[in-house]
């Protein structure tokens, strides 16, 4: 019989009611697609089982600690779980009341959190890929704003309801790209390329809440060396499939050795901008944004941080 990623994954486990783990199998299933061979499905379930258990246990806990005390005192509890400990430079001027639009890169699964953990505020809703991963977690889905890569309308719907919670005074965070992005600390030159490709929504956003104020943070080292250059990444054709395999393979190894990988993540936070702000630095606030994500790339390493002054044109 032929299998595809979901019935292998449904070795792991059978129910009425998927559990986590078949979720997360099938998720990391359908992002690597190594191949459609149902052996090599079936033996790939089999080598996730055990870290997937662990991840799992670790996002029931999360959950249940953002029940007890909300998203950023759950995310900053989580982290020193995941990642030694990071560096955050900038975001001393983040808002504590009032719309917010804010806006980070995408090099790993840890990065929202990496820049919840730095926005003490419960009024935030972040937009999410719709995964049943997700929808699976209660108390965090919550703060989320379900996105489809497929259906238009829903899609629609997400940039309706991002401006109602804007305009009600709330948070918005994103990632403006929507897929995963290149770790910037790995690969700059396409880190800075990817920002191309962030999406133009965000003006059309803006435009129907214009008081909303503007952050960008820009989050790397968030995958080794080791893991970007394993042979499974490398067989990966695909280069954004290698850069899942690699996220997959370094997790894999955290979960199964108990061992925190060797990285000092590093988030950058630019000033905060109002919309007139950004028209001054470009007459269109998108192209504005994206400038103000690449002077984050090229100057994250450079001290003392870099303070963008709003009136300064960005090259």
């Amino acid at each position: 019989m032929k299998m595809n990623s979901k019935h292998a994954a449904s070795l792991f486990l059978q129910s009425p009611q998927p559990s986590l783990e078949h979720l997360l199998i099938t998720d990391v299933l359908e992002a690597i697609r190594f191949s459609k061979s149902p052996l090599l499905s079936a033996a790939l379930t089999r080598w996730l089982t055990p870290p997937v258990r662990e991840i799992a246990r670790l996002a029931r806990a999360f959950d249940e600690d953002v029940h007890r005390v909300g998203l950023h005192e759950a995310a900053r509890r989580f982290l020193p779980q995941m990642i030694p400990l990071p560096v955050f430079k900038g975001g001393e001027d983040l808002p504590l009341q009032g719309p917010l639009l804010l806006l980070a890169n995408h090099p790993g699964t840890i990065d929202a959190l990496l820049v919840l953990s730095r926005v003490p505020r419960d009024d935030i809703k972040l937009v999410a890929s719709d995964r049943p991963f997700f929808r699976a977690l209660p108390a965090f889905s919550t703060y989320l704003i379900f996105s489809s890569r497929v259906d238009r309308l829903a899609k629609a719907s997400v940039v309706r309801q991002a401006i109602r919670h804007l305009q009600s005074g709330g948070v918005l965070f994103l990632f403006p790209a929507g897929r995963l992005e290149p770790d910037p600390a790995r690969e700059a030159d396409k880190a800075l390329q990817a920002i191309n490709e962030w999406s133009s929504s965000i003006e059309a956003i803006l435009s129907r809440a214009p008081s909303t104020q503007v952050q960008v943070a820009m989050v790397s080292n968030l995958i080794t060396p080791n893991a970007m250059k394993h042979p499974f990444t490398k067989l990966q054709k695909d280069t954004y499939k290698a850069r899942i395999t690699a996220e997959v393979l370094q997790l894999w190894a955290q979960m199964q050795f108990k061992r925190i990988p060797p990285l000092t993540p590093q988030v950058v936070f630019s000033p905060v901008f109002s919309l007139q702000e950004l028209q001054l630095l470009h007459e269109s606030p998108w192209a504005a944004i994206q400038a103000i994500a690449r002077n984050l790339i090229r100057l994250k390493s450079a001290p003392p941080f870099p303070v963008i002054s709003p009136l300064t044109s960005i090259p």
